[in-house]
């Protein structure tokens, strides 16, 4: 394609195709095809034309059909016509008093085309830049007569525009805003006709400390349309990857998915969207969705598929996009990978006794009240300070009894593992000749069992062990951190015990329904259990 400008019929801007092998292309006249329809130009000889991707092309030139000279556009197709939605004489880009001209054009991506050009509309020259869809209408969000681009002072000349990466422009110009030699300056222009990168940027996903794992805390620097006082980002959408043949089955089990990669829509659960890099599709389902407030980081807490093990170490990926105010733009952040980990191991195991037999030893404890847990490991040794190993672990079990088949007198150690591989710390118990006291039950730690039973209607048991001999406080609060009865307060022997309470209160009246708190103290540290009263 080439275009020129000739005195044909006055001065107009005429366009030919031309073959491979030199000759005018089927379909077009020898003359070529006038884009201006002898609309009556003076003499200009600067025209600007690029290939639109599809067989045509896209042509801007100076025009003074307004009164001055500025900038008009029109689109031709490959069989030599004035493409669907241009004016026979082309499209005024912006009919504004004083000069504009040295346009320059790139592809939008979607079809469209971004035009640039220099304006002295304020008295000096200025960059400005309009974005047209390929029907010739102007995008939504683009101010008649185009955006500024710069507003220095001094003169800005000569601009240049490029696509951006994904979506977007650049433009570049020369500059003299400086007293020294002229400089060059570029800037950021986003489909919408916004300066700069409007998309947010996802900072980090990292592991929230002290869970139970399956889950992450996703950081994101907010979009630069997110400020005071326009707030022209109304919300922040949470997506995360998922695999794309679970995706498929649930859309087609009638899962919402969107209408397009382009179609903006709150980030909820079940709600599918699909996006497209280097041939490849990736799904994403919603997480949540994150009301804007001018902020200039976010955070929120995302759950992840699996957690990382000692035997695998899996990945959930996540994006951010953030929804305009303005109308149905959205910018997808970039995308990051998150690890989640179990970082709590169970509590020790409490209640733990030893029956020695003639020939076996039979161990019990209780259960203890996290929900992941996985079982117990169970060590055997000949004195209260051995050091649990692989060396002497005799077994793991799923059940809170173990018998061991060995005759003797052992020190045995039991710790709880939950379901990632965290070990609790060590329960023991030791033969009485080991340590004189009778019974031969003494913890290492001190303990305090659950309330049993919970809820409790009529009083329940309190069981606790003690290290050493102490002197204990045993006593009940309620909900509101009061008093309600104390239960024990006095000088107790190293080992385990119970005690009974009757439900009643300190003056004798059972107690109402609710939530309480029993608070056992000692030297040895502080214990608490909750548990409910149901009358």
């Amino acid at each position: 394609l080439v275009s020129w400008v000739e005195q044909r019929c006055n001065y107009g801007v005429y366009v030919q195709r031309i073959t491979s092998s030199a000759t005018v292309y089927p379909g077009w006249a020898n003359e070529g095809l006038d884009v201006t329809a002898c609309a009556g130009l003076d003499y200009e000889l600067v025209v600007t034309m690029i290939g639109d991707g599809s067989g045509g092309a896209y042509i801007s030139w100076p025009d003074t059909r307004c009164g001055s000279w500025d900038v008009f556009l029109s689109r031709v197709t490959g069989s030599s016509a004035i493409a669907p939605g241009w004016p026979s004489q082309g499209l005024s880009v912006g009919c504004t008093t004083n000069t504009q001209d040295a346009s320059t054009l790139c592809l939008d991506g979607t079809g469209g085309v971004f035009v640039a050009w220099n304006d002295l509309r304020t008295g000096g020259w200025d960059v400005y830049a309009q974005r047209y869809s390929g029907t010739g209408v102007a995008s939504s969000g683009w101010t008649t007569n185009g955006v500024p681009v710069t507003l220095a002072t001094g003169q800005q000349t000569q601009p240049l525009i490029l696509p951006g990466w994904t979506t977007g422009a650049t433009v570049c110009w020369r500059d003299d805003r400086n007293a020294n030699a002229p400089d060059i300056y570029a800037q950021r222009l986003d489909w919408s006709g916004r300066l700069g990168d409007p998309q947010p940027i996802l900072a980090s996903v990292r592991d929230l400390p002290s869970d139970q794992g399956g889950h992450v805390r996703l950081t994101w620097n907010a979009s630069p349309l997110d400020a005071l006082a326009a707030l022209d980002i109304s919300a922040y959408g949470v997506w995360r990857r998922v695999d794309s043949a679970a995706a498929q089955l649930a859309i087609s089990k009638g899962a919402r998915t969107l209408a397009s990669e382009a179609t903006p829509a709150d980030a909820l659960r079940g709600t599918f969207r699909v996006t497209h890099l280097d041939a490849q599709t990736f799904y994403w389902e919603g997480v949540s969705t994150i009301l804007a407030r001018g902020q200039s980081t976010y955070s929120y807490v995302a759950e992840t598929f699996a957690d990382s093990t000692a035997a695998s170490n899996p990945a959930t990926t996540f994006m951010v996009d953030a929804h305009a105010s303005f109308g149905p733009f959205f910018w997808d952040s970039n995308e990051q990978n998150g690890y989640s980990v179990d970082n709590i191991a169970p509590s020790l195991p409490t209640g733990l006794h030893a029956t020695y037999g003639p020939t076996s030893t039979r161990l019990g404890w209780l259960l203890g009240a996290e929900n992941d847990l996985a079982g117990w490991r169970v060590y055997r040794g000949s004195t209260p300070v051995f050091t649990p190993s692989a060396l002497n672990l005799v077994a793991t079990v799923s059940d809170t009894t173990y018998t061991d088949a060995t005759t003797g007198h052992y020190v045995y150690k039991v710790a709880a593992v939950d379901l990632h591989g965290n070990l609790s710390g060590y329960t023991s118990v030791v033969p009485a000749q080991l340590t004189g006291v009778d019974g031969g039950a003494i913890p290492a730690t001190l303990w305090f069992a659950p309330v049993a039973p919970n809820p409790a209607t009529a009083g329940a048991l309190l069981r606790f062990g003690l290290p050493r001999d102490a002197h204990v406080s045993l006593a009940m609060f309620d909900a509101n951190g009061r008093r309600v009865r104390e239960l024990a307060s006095s000088q107790m022997p190293a080992g385990e015990h119970s005690v009974r309470w009757d439900g009643n209160d300190s003056s004798g009246q059972g107690v109402a329904s609710g939530l309480y708190f029993m608070r056992l103290e000692t030297v040895a540290g502080m214990r608490v259990q909750r548990f409910a009263v149901v009358r």
